[in-house]
């Protein structure tokens, strides 16, 4: 009889850093055909993740959340790649200064004088700071608790 796998190491990494290697119960993540649902076992897989947030399921009973921007997937039964291009990690995110930052960088838009390249620069910081909203949001209403477990 084969032995049941309890648990699975999930590793998010960028080619800057590394945003999380823990093992964990199972995840949830955005593949271009949709949701992903990858527990310990799960058969071999290689896909493109979309950006979205990354669900982890803690062995402690707990969810850790990561917004993925986009990257590639790699699942085999007893662990789990994410190649991210970047990422935010739920608990490392202050609303108050997300907030200012994204004040700041609203206004900075406004202004007429700055070139196109600093208004892709300025949107692009903007769309972080508005991801960082979004996923503190979703903490608040706690979409995934301790009954999905």
């Amino acid at each position: 009889m084969k032995k049941k796998i309890k648990n699975i190491k999930l590793n998010v990494v960028s080619p800057e850093s590394t945003f999380f290697s823990q093992y964990v119960k199972k995840i949830i993540v955005s593949g271009i055909e949709g949701n992903l649902g990858i527990y310990p076992g799960h058969r071999q897989l290689l896909t493109f993740v979309k950006p979205g947030i990354l669900y982890i399921f803690m062995l402690e009973k707990k969810i850790e959340y990561i917004y993925i921007y986009s990257g590639i997937l790699e699942v085999q039964p007893s662990f789990i790649n994410i190649l991210a291009d970047n990422a935010i990690i739920s608990n490392k995110i202050n609303l108050n200064t997300t907030l200012k930052k994204k004040y700041r960088l609203e206004n900075e838009l406004k202004k007429n004088i700055i070139s196109m390249e600093e208004k892709l620069k300025i949107k692009k910081s903007l769309s972080r700071q508005l991801c960082k909203i979004k996923i503190l949001e979703m903490l608040k209403s706690k979409i995934y608790t301790k009954k999905n477990f």
